[in-house]
């Protein structure tokens, strides 16, 4: 994310860093014994012989993020209030039956746990601008963060998940940046940026 504030000009871009989950496909461990001494599993010498043998197959927990883009709050200048939301959409798939996945969230520019906008010109102090990232999912869960390393359950809508083999075109996720208005008024002039990373993994 990125705000830049120039001759009482604020811009906010977010650069999101993308995690991408998707173990291969494992043999699962066959346990049926062929040849055994049943009756239909004998594979005997005679007139007949019958044998059988299993084929298994183990799909693994697969998730994907895509479809991300920055989101710019704007040209700002110094205000009683902070300017309105922004939002983007992006696509998450998990191939679980309940499509249930986890949504972990880090900062790099946070401080004291909090999420935050840096602005560290040289020569010049550096100031914060905390913020809040609200994701929600397609008629499922909603959930506010307001701290970096810290993780949710989503349970999206049953159905909604995306096609991850094509274009992020169903988007079924979506982020929106709130500021926080004390920080946001005490702000100095300069260039505020962070960069979140967003890990999907089992719910």
């Amino acid at each position: 994310m990125r705000l830049e504030y120039s001759a009482l000009k604020y811009v906010v871009r977010w650069l999101v860093g993308t995690v991408l989950v998707l173990p291969a496909v494992l043999w699962a461990d066959c346990s049926f014994t062929p040849c055994d001494s049943s009756a239909d599993n004998k594979c005997e010498l005679g007139a007949t012989s019958v044998g059988q043998f299993q084929v298994c197959m183990n799909i693994s927990a697969s998730y994907q993020i895509w479809g991300l883009n920055n989101i710019d709050l704007g040209t700002l200048t110094p205000s009683s209030s902070v300017p309105s939301p922004s939002s983007m959409s992006f696509c998450v798939y998990s191939n679980q039956d309940d499509q249930k996945f986890t949504l972990a969230v880090d900062s790099a520019s946070g401080t004291g746990g909090n999420l935050a906008l840096r602005e560290a010109s040289a020569g010049t102090i550096a100031t914060n601008v905390n913020y809040t990232l609200e994701v929600a999912t397609t008629g499922g869960t909603t959930a506010t963060f307001s701290q970096y390393g810290t993780s949710q359950v989503f349970s999206p809508a049953t159905g909604s998940a995306p096609n991850p083999f094509v274009a992020c075109s169903g988007a079924n996720v979506t982020a929106k940046v709130t500021l926080d208005s004390g920080s946001f008024k005490d702000a100095n002039q300069g260039v505020y940026t962070d960069t979140l990373m967003l890990t999907v993994k089992a719910g």
